[in-house]
């Protein structure tokens, strides 16, 4: 350890003297992150206390089924847009070119890519931000598309809600 310690300082100082010698303004600065390397050393600290490496496991294990739940929301979230682009997309004009939106630069293009449809449903079912902004106005001008807006809440709502059911049964 002591070896990675002189070589994280070492690459340190010459990262400086390479900034210092540079006349064209180049950083080197994002090579620092080499110093995270340090970090390692923390993990001796396992064998030393078992229960550590148990939570450590546990936590690895965790992000595992994590990483799959997340996995399968973005491809929820995928054929959603579609969806969304598809349906919603020629409302959210007919909304625009009312003047709904006049005081809001992002929503006209809310459902014009599938992208933008996925950031929408992001933003408004998984975090509960700004829900009024584009989906009130949408389903006032057509009630028939709060039932796909519905179906999307509940479904995707039931997606984050299993995985972390799934994070609390696996560990």
């Amino acid at each position: 350890w002591n070896w990675l310690d002189l070589f994280v300082v070492l690459a340190d100082f010459t990262m400086l003297a390479l900034e210092a010698a540079s006349s064209d303004g180049f950083s080197f600065g994002f090579l620092r992150l080499l110093r995270l390397a340090r970090l390692a050393r923390s993990a001796r600290a396992i064998r030393f206390f078992p229960q550590l490496a148990i939570m450590v496991q546990g936590l690895i294990a965790t992000l595992r089924i994590v990483m799959s739940g997340l996995l399968l929301l973005a491809v929820m979230l995928g054929i959603i847009g579609v969806l969304a682009v598809q349906l919603l997309h020629p409302i959210n004009m007919r909304v625009a070119e009312k003047g709904f939106y006049d005081d809001c630069e992002r929503c006209p293009r809310a459902f014009e890519s599938t992208f933008n449809a996925a950031m929408t449903f992001t933003q408004q079912v998984i975090t509960g931000d700004s829900w009024g902004a584009v989906s009130l106005p949408i389903i006032e001008e057509s009630p028939l598309a709060g039932i796909f807006i519905m179906a999307v809440f509940v479904c995707l709502n039931l997606m984050v809600m299993n995985v972390i059911l799934s994070m609390v049964v696996d560990s």
